[in-house]
């Protein structure tokens, strides 16, 4: 077992410095130290690969230039240096994968080539929008969380890089992470992203707020966030998963379905009016949810996902459901889809040709449109039975109907600027059943509504 550890300076010399120890574990009840290496100044990242250790290095004012050092530890009681590639802008994170090394730092990253441990030298580098302060790979892909100064900024989060090509690395997405994110690692098609670190000194980051994010990356172009939890306080400088295990230094090891979601509080107000059902929910802002609705508290099912800027809000309701079932009890959960991973779930399912029933409500003329919509893919080609108001519409415009891939770019484009969207599923094809979207919540009932039912495929 191979521990990086750092001990701090004092007022003169404020820098972190440290090392790595090495440990016998055969006897895991009982460790034991055989060695060890202290480089002298701050280490910043430490992976192990057969017979040689690699250790990256954090930039202070006694270095001009940094990078990465390689071990030999055929020998655990005695590392012996075998090589090094030196960098400047310093090193904050690594990882190793099939006789690469990727480097993060705060110009990006660097990718080297260490199928001869004692000369690595560089297969080619990629800028970053902002500075790398952590690197993880998977196949042909790396994947980069990038920041400033432990800040969130707007392009805040991870960066996926295509590193098929060592020489020419491309970006394929950028996931926005809400708060600044520090540390990653993938498994199993997963990223886990520790965010929200803020810095209380030096190198030394205490995570508050929602500290983990779980990153769908199955489609690296599309990386979806799955699930969000809360971690306890303390300082935490590194991530690892295994066994279904998240291994935190300092925190502790936390089965990973027992890390407790974040979300927002939920408040239900009924009057005798089974027409004023008021659902509220109080959350930090810019959060994202599914609300979970049950009647028994036994069995819960999935009643919309919501998309919120706002810090207290009405929920809205699908006021088409039926009022003569058993009251509703309803919570949130931390897991969502985006609209983007809704879109692929649809289109997974294969249905190019179909028909359906489009309906939009909202404070405007007319109130209600409606009609029966032939879709071919993703054009009308067909509109039958327009009404608006309840009246037939003469005069028919393909302009003022969406297709369902229209109403996912409606909801895309929404994303970013609506105070509120709600959007129920159809649990087997994916297809919304409902919408709400809000763009300014400060105009009473300024909502727009879609419904759509009775969809069809066509053969």
């Amino acid at each position: 077992l191979y521990l990086r550890y750092y001990y701090r300076g004092g007022d003169l010399i404020p820098w972190p410095f440290g090392g790595f120890h090495v440990f016998d574990v055969r006897d895991p009840a009982h460790p034991t130290r055989v060695g060890g290496y202290e480089p002298g100044h701050g280490l910043s990242a430490l992976e192990v690969s057969g017979s040689y250790a690699y250790v990256a290095f954090y930039l202070t004012p006694f270095q001009t230039q940094t990078g990465l050092r390689v071990l030999d530890v055929s020998n655990p009681a005695h590392p012996v240096p075998a090589g090094e590639y030196t960098s400047a802008g310093g090193v904050n994170g690594m990882t190793i994968l099939s006789n690469r090394v990727y480097l993060a730092g705060a110009d990006g990253l660097k990718i080297i080539d260490v199928s001869d441990p004692r000369h690595p030298t560089s297969l080619g580098s990629f800028q970053t929008l902002e500075g790398a302060y952590d690197v993880a790979a998977a196949g042909n892909y790396a994947y980069v969380v990038t920041g400033q100064d432990f800040e969130w900024t707007a392009d805040s989060g991870v960066e996926v890089i295509d590193v098929s090509n060592p020489a020419q690395p491309r970006r394929v997405s950028l996931y926005r992470t809400s708060t600044a994110a520090a540390r990653i690692t993938v498994q199993d098609q997963f990223a886990y992203v520790i965010s929200n670190l803020d810095p209380l000194w030096l190198f030394t980051l205490i995570p508050a707020g929602d500290t983990l994010q779980v990153l769908d990356v199955r489609d690296p172009a599309n990386p979806m966030r799955v699930d969000k939890g809360n971690l306890p306080s303390g300082e935490g400088s590194d991530v690892a998963v295994a066994n279904g295990h998240l291994f935190l230094p300092q925190q502790g090891i936390y089965r990973i379905d027992e890390i407790p979601a974040t979300g927002p509080t939920l408040s239900l107000k009924k009057d005798r009016n089974p027409d004023l059902l008021e659902l509220r929910a109080q959350s930090p802002g810019f959060d994202d949810f599914s609300l979970l609705t049950s009647t028994t508290m036994a069995n819960w099912q999935a009643y919309a996902t919501v998309f919120s800027r706002l810090e207290n809000f009405q929920l809205a309701l699908d006021s088409g459901e039926p009022r003569n079932e058993p009251a509703r009890l309803y919570r949130a959960s931390g897991e969502t889809l985006s609209p983007a991973a809704m879109l692929f779930q649809w289109k997974a399912a294969g249905i190019p040709r179909y028909r359906f029933r489009f309906e939009r409500s909202c404070l405007c003329s007319p109130k209600v449109l409606s009609a029966v919509l032939t879709v071919e893919n993703r054009i009308i080609t067909h509109v039958d039975d327009a009404q608006g108001d309840g009246l037939p519409v003469t005069r028919v415009t393909l302009d003022s109907f969406l297709s369902i891939e229209g109403l996912f770019g409606l909801l895309q484009s929404s994303l970013g600027t609506a105070d509120l969207i709600m959007i129920k599923q159809d649990a087997k094809r994916h297809f919304p059943t409902w919408i709400y979207i809000n763009s300014n919540a400060q105009v009473p009932d300024g909502g727009v509504t879609y419904r759509i039912t009775d969809l069809v495929a066509i053969e």
